[in-house]
């Protein structure tokens, strides 16, 4: 679900927040740092929201997924799939107007260069695909 907001200044002191979802209009007063997280949801869904989701989901089909972070190796994919079934997928993951940055790139061809099953995942809907799939392989 897509959450769309905008702010109306009615005093510097007392926004007024109209947050969008679906067909029904929420209005709510709020502090700027509390704007910035809801003007940041008018973009989708955050890549932390989206990491969340995939660590969830995984966990819930049996399988774990690691935080890949490599010291002196910059660039590496987000998170290590690991499966019931002895199957390791490198995620990395982005929302859906993100990108990969050059390192990535590189991290991700180096990875499948080697036989390695990595991709690039934009977004919950990939999310929710690539959920279905490894599920479909057997999980």
């Amino acid at each position: 679900m897509r959450v769309y907001a905008y702010a109306c200044l009615n005093t510097p002191k007392s926004p007024i927040l109209d947050i969008y979802i679906g067909e029904k209009v929420h209005e709510v007063h709020t502090n700027q740092k509390q704007f910035a997280f809801y003007a940041k949801r008018s973009i989708g869904m955050l890549e932390r929201e989206i990491e969340s989701f995939l660590v969830r989901k995984v966990r819930e089909m049996g399988g774990t997924s690691y935080k890949f972070v490599s010291p002196g190796n910059t660039g590496v994919p987000d998170r290590i799939v690991v499966l019931p079934v002895g199957r390791i997928i490198f995620v990395e993951l982005k929302t859906e107007k993100g990108r990969p940055s050059v390192l990535q790139g590189c991290q991700i061809k180096k990875l499948r260069k080697m036989g390695c099953d990595a991709r690039v995942l934009y977004g919950i809907e990939q999310v929710k695909e690539f959920v279905k799939e490894v599920r479909a392989d057997g999980i």
